[in-house]
């Protein structure tokens, strides 16, 4: 466990804004996990998929279908247990947050439109050159936070308006675009190839809350305020409660 809590970085967090697929999503955590990174966001909207706040009485198929997707997506969050998940409403409010806790943080948004960046022309490491577009440079000091578009739509307008700048993934073939599971993987991997991903970066709080999850996973249900308070802790809130509350994240309880 200290193992692999040590090669976990901080310094590269994704976003996923409103996805679709519930196997893609899987697969993007998945691969998350095996890379190290440790912290992902997710956007839903339910507007996004065709979806009104209220529930109406009678809902048309197309609706009932659009609900169905969006249950499955988030229950397929639950492959997730390694990882520190947080749900945001929109991609406005995810990047407000996210900068303000940390200034030094550089958005790069997977786009297809016009303007973006190819992936090889950017670079991670002090002194390290492209090929010439200095907009794409992500300087040492920064942090990155990547933002993956949803699998038939791509990223919002407002992601895009958002972003610090654009990259896209080259194609040599009559393929439009990969799926959103291997743009993931592909971006994963040129990060670490390009040394984005630094091992042994996570913060110490985020060390130390995986950490507390990971060793709370091990232990059988309802065992684990009797063993804090053994230990003479006290969480505040939860004086008389049985078991450890846990935060819902896209439907699913990390």
């Amino acid at each position: 466990l200290e193992e692999v809590l040590g090669q976990r970085c901080g310094r590269v967090q994704f976003l996923f804004e409103n996805p679709a697929n519930p196997s893609n999503v899987w697969a993007c955590l998945r691969s998350m996990d095996a890379f190290g990174v440790a912290r992902v966001h997710v956007v839903v909207d339910p507007r996004a998929y065709g979806i009104e706040e209220e529930v109406p009485e009678e809902q048309s198929p197309a609706e009932e279908r659009a609900r169905g997707r969006l249950r499955s997506m988030k229950s397929s969050a639950g492959s997730a247990q390694w990882l520190l998940l947080e749900e945001h409403g929109s991609v406005a409010a995810a990047l407000q947050k996210l900068r303000a806790a940390n200034p030094k943080l550089r958005v790069l948004a997977s786009d297809l439109s016009s303007g973006a960046v190819d992936i090889n022309d950017m670079s991670f490491e002090a002194g390290e050159a492209g090929s010439g577009q200095q907009e794409a440079l992500v300087r040492d000091d920064e942090d990155i936070l990547v933002i993956m578009g949803n699998e038939d739509r791509g990223i919002s307008e407002e992601a895009r308006g958002l972003a610090d700048f654009r990259f896209f993934l080259p194609m040599r073939g009559f393929a439009e675009s990969f799926n959103l599971s291997v743009a993931t993987a592909i971006t994963l991997a040129y990060l670490q190839a390009k040394h984005g991903l630094r091992p042994g970066s996570l913060s110490q709080a985020d060390e130390d809350r995986l950490r507390l999850r990971w060793y709370m996973q091990s232990l059988r249900q309802g065992t684990a305020i009797a063993l804090f308070r053994r230990h003479g802790i006290e969480l505040p809130g939860l004086e008389d409660a049985k078991h450890l509350p846990r935060q819902r994240i896209m439907g699913y309880r990390p």
